[in-house]
């Protein structure tokens, strides 16, 4: 059966409480729920965190995947405002899940 292909972004900011291995762990078993998988992941840079620029590099990649999973909203929070921008670009394309908060967005046509 053909599984949905998702590219995980991890919470570099937890992951002294959550490891690497943990998030990707309960990530895979949320993404179950929608027939879904990880084809890859990665996280920020304690660097790069704030303005999440390696999720703005995959976007313009544009990788051939479903949508994007990641481990909490929080990460989208880090700086001093909701990058809501970024948020709606990823929506154009791609299907967005929150697995922390049991959020699902899907592809705006």
């Amino acid at each position: 059966m053909y599984k949905k292909k998702y590219f995980a972004f991890l919470d570099i900011i937890i992951s002294e409480i959550i490891p690497q291995r943990i998030q990707t762990q309960v990530i895979n078993i949320h993404l179950k729920k929608y027939k879904s998988e990880i084809s890859f992941y990665s996280t920020e840079e304690h660097s790069s965190y704030k303005k999440l620029s390696a999720l703005k590099t995959k976007i313009n990649e544009k990788p051939k995947i479903e949508g994007f999973v990641f481990y909490s909203f929080l990460q989208f929070c880090y700086d001093k405002k909701i990058d809501f921008k970024l948020l709606k670009k990823i929506l154009k394309s791609y299907s967005c899940i929150f697995v922390r908060e049991n959020l699902k967005f899907d592809k705006v046509d």
